[in-house]
């Protein structure tokens, strides 16, 4: 009689392990089996233009009051180069984590399912098998590593390809970058909103920030869709205008002078007007399979992006020089020295005159607050994004006996950590843009251009470096770039590290000998 309980004890047993080993052993479809969808493409190519967009049709033009045109020129399409190298860079080490992620979660997976719970406490303990196919549906549910596990950010790639002090250096200079960038968008929004509504802007920053925060950290779930149809508006407006601008540019016919001993002037505001949209891809990468050809066209919606950014911005450029003086009372040096964005004197050459166009007034105004209040949840989301990746990466198990205020903090849970790094962020984006209210050119062309060289000139470039090593090369991915772009790298590094070191010598000059 024993030994017939013994047997049937040990036939239970048998039974519990099959059905637990399936439960954990499941068949997993790869990402890579699901085409990416067409929407992911178009909202990328919208992304990438929002993001970079505003700032070269409102600052640009301001930095040729002593260039011209054809000096300009040459400098951003050398920084257009430049940063679709980046680009190129950044879908590359997107990749190789991303495939790295898969492979530690499949190998994690694999270790735990060989013994992921002892089959004798369970036949000891009475569970039934329903009980333990419910256990074993909740341990992968609730498991940390099935949450969010597929998505990489700016920081998750400081910490796989630097080092890890050079990981915390990497962190600084994108939130640098993401604060200074942000706090312009919200100067020139609060201006563009005071000359729309007749209000004075300084009370205007306030509203401004935080109800777009709100806007960011609240409706992710729509914000690829709302960027989207506000950037294709935005674009149907900025193609109007232009096209209006291109008219009383040929009327006016001003002639404008190209000087080659300025070219440097429109050099530091020209890396952050084509720049930025490298912190934005790891948010449209998430959603992107990792399929050859679907990465190509991801990578071909990029770089067609930047593409009509630059030839939009040409164009601007060059009939603003056409219409606007490059000195005197109302002209693009007057506008540089308040800290005005370009249409500002462009809206006042014709209303004084062009009475005919008037209405032009109108319409860049509704552009203006359009660009801006796209550019800054734009921004605001890549900001967001590299956040919640802190967020991912700091989170441990809250030790019970734990008193110390300082550990508590560390070990608070995921939601808290999110609104305290929010409430944190916008909070010093508002008080940085309350307290340089004329700051707009200032901020975008120093410090902005400075944070966003540092990241992808110096950082990038070393990331794309260590990324070819043996240590990496085990993790293939679906499009690796040829040899000769990658050797780009140099040329990049170089040409970044080259314009940080002019930045810091621009300041230093107008800091000790009043150079401007």
């Amino acid at each position: 009689m024993e030994d017939n309980i013994v047997k049937d004890e040990k036939d239970k047993n048998e039974t519990l392990r099959e059905i637990n080993l399936k439960s954990w052993i499941k068949p997993r479809t790869p990402e890579t089996s699901q085409k990416t969808p067409l929407f992911i493409y178009i909202s990328t190519f919208f992304i990438v233009i929002a993001t970079v967009l505003g700032t070269g049709i409102l600052g640009v033009p301001v930095k040729l009051a002593k260039t011209g045109f054809y000096p300009f020129f040459v400098t951003y399409s050398i920084c257009f180069l430049m940063q679709c190298l980046v680009l190129f860079f950044i879908v590359e080490l997107l990749q190789r984590a991303k495939v790295a992620q898969n492979q530690a979660h499949e190998d994690s997976d694999e270790d735990e399912s060989l013994n992921p719970i002892t089959m004798s406490d369970l036949g000891s303990s009475g569970v039934s098998l329903e009980e333990t196919d419910q256990a074993n549906h909740e341990n992968v549910i609730q498991s940390p590593r099935n949450t969010s596990n597929n998505i990489v950010d700016l920081h998750l790639l400081g910490k796989l390809f630097l080092p890890k002090k050079a990981t915390r250096l990497f962190d600084v200079a994108i939130m640098v970058q993401f604060f200074s960038i942000i706090v312009s968008y919200a100067l020139a929004g609060a201006e563009a909103y005071g000359h729309l509504f007749s209000v004075n802007y300084e009370f205007l920053i306030l509203p401004f920030v935080f109800l777009f925060a709100l806007v960011v950290i609240f409706g992710a779930q729509f914000i690829q869709a709302i960027i989207s149809v506000l950037t294709f508006t935005k674009g149907s407006v900025l193609v109007l205008v232009v096209f209006i601008t291109v008219i009383v540019g040929n009327e006016a016919n001003s002639d404008s002078v190209s000087d080659f001993t300025y070219v440097g002037r429109p050099f530091l505001i020209s890396t952050v007007a084509l720049g930025g949209a490298v912190n934005l891809i790891p948010v449209c990468f998430t959603k992107v399979s990792l399929i050859r050809f679907d990465l190509k066209k991801f990578m071909m919606s990029i770089l067609l992006a930047e593409f009509v950014v630059w030839i939009l911005n040409v164009i601007w450029c060059f009939y603003i020089l056409k219409i606007v003086p490059q000195s005197g009372d109302i002209s693009l040096m007057s506008a540089e020295r308040e800290g005005q964005i370009a249409t500002i004197p462009l809206v006042q050459i014709i209303q004084q005159q062009f009475p005919q166009y008037n209405w032009i007034a109108t319409l860049i105004n509704v552009f203006i607050v359009l660009s801006i209040t796209v550019s800054f949840i734009t921004m605001s989301t890549g900001m967001k994004h590299v956040l919640e990746g802190f967020v991912r990466s700091s989170q441990q198990e809250y030790p019970i006996t734990t008193t110390n205020f300082l550990d508590r903090l560390k070990y608070m849970g995921p939601n808290s950590k999110r609104a305290l790094l929010f409430i944190l962020s916008f909070g010093i984006i508002y008080v940085l843009a309350q307290t340089n209210p004329k700051g707009f050119i200032i901020v975008l062309e120093y410090f902005t251009s400075f944070a966003l060289n540092v990241e992808i000139g110096i950082f990038v470039s070393f990331m794309m470096g260590y990324s070819r090593t043996s240590k990496w090369q085990q993790y293939t991915i679906p499009y690796e770039l040829p040899r000769w772009l990658y050797k780009m790298r140099y040329a990049a590094m170089f040409f970044f590290t080259f314009a940080i070191i002019y930045d810091v010598a621009i300041v230093c000059a107008a800091i000790f000998f009043d150079y401007s």
